[in-house]
């Protein structure tokens, strides 16, 4: 059974982080190494890890000038010396079994990742997201990454994914986007031969409300947009229809709801329109017509990213 590197980034949980080290700590499977930075926490988040790393030598305990998320776990990424790479966020944490299962599934699958579903805790309220009839399957890199990317699959974020070291070899979170997981994670999991994935809850998700996506809206969430283009490259790259639908599917319900927030704001919208209509139209055309026949058209008609 090969050994785990869990990465977990962190900045100003220390209301949470106890929680969630506890729950590493009490993994079922032992061969862990626990790589957590700090990306200068402005509470006790810091004292709180380092406590905590005094007293579990699998821990090991990082800091950094403030960076973002990305800049953490690429970091961590590096300093990994496990066979399998598994992220965590600060404010959340995993059942006993969650990574004894994930390693389980990999290994006798012989699959270059596994994944699991997961329970959403809000205001202390728990919501399972996962079927109540636990289910095993197996997919195809192109496959995964259409379910994440469905309005009902398994979302675009790092965690509840174990995955072969190996495949993070030139890979790195996208610096400077604050939505970086949209970037990065179809990008990743697409390449990947084979995924096996549990909708069994192993992962507990803490929806806060005091978190960045809950935050007041900002231009700087238009991001997320640039996203969804991506997501289409990708789909176009490797000749997968689908995900060039759920990346316009996405990219159109977004452009019209930010639109719609930065006019009841009283925002100025004429960059946002000018920069971000023509793949509005765009996209309507093609997911409306469901045709792509003409590969390089779309590539010619697509905007590069300003």
């Amino acid at each position: 059974m090969g050994k785990v590197s869990i990465i977990i980034p962190v900045y100003n949980v220390g209301k949470y982080v106890g929680k969630c080290l506890d729950s590493v700590i009490a993994q079922t499977y032992k061969n862990l190494e626990i790589l957590i930075n700090n990306d200068s926490s402005t509470d006790d988040s810091y004292e709180i890890c380092k406590a905590y790393a005094s007293r579990d030598k699998r821990i090991q305990l990082f800091s950094q000038e403030n960076s973002g998320a990305a800049a953490c776990r690429n970091k961590m990424i590096e300093k990994a010396s496990g066979d399998y790479i598994l992220f965590l966020d600060s404010d959340d944490w995993i059942l006993p079994e969650h990574v004894e299962r994930l390693v389980d599934l990999l290994e006798k699958n012989n699959a270059d990742a596994s994944s699991c579903g997961f329970k959403e805790v809000r205001n202390d309220i728990e919501f399972d997201t996962s079927n109540k009839k636990w289910k095993v399957v197996e997919y195809t890199g192109k496959e995964f990454v259409y379910q994440m990317t469905r309005l009902t699959g398994y979302r675009c974020v790092p965690w509840g994914r174990l995955i072969r070291k190996e495949w993070f070899e030139g890979f790195s979170f996208p610096l400077g986007r604050r939505f970086e997981d949209v970037y990065a994670m179809p990008a990743l999991m697409i390449k990947l031969n084979s995924v096996v994935y549990t909708n069994e809850p192993l992962y507990i998700y803490r929806n806060r409300l005091d978190s960045d996506i809950h935050s007041p809206f900002k231009i700087s969430r238009t991001d997320e947009l640039d996203g969804y283009i991506n997501l289409t490259r990708i789909g176009l790259a490797y000749d997968c229809r689908s995900i060039i639908r759920n990346g316009a599917l996405f990219f159109i319900l977004c452009y019209v709801r930010f639109k719609t927030i930065m006019k009841i704001k009283g925002m100025n919208t004429d960059a946002y329109i000018e920069k971000y209509r023509p793949y509005q139209k765009l996209y309507i055309r093609y997911f409306l017509n469901g045709k792509i026949k003409d590969r390089d058209l779309i590539y010619k008609e697509l905007i590069p990213l300003r």
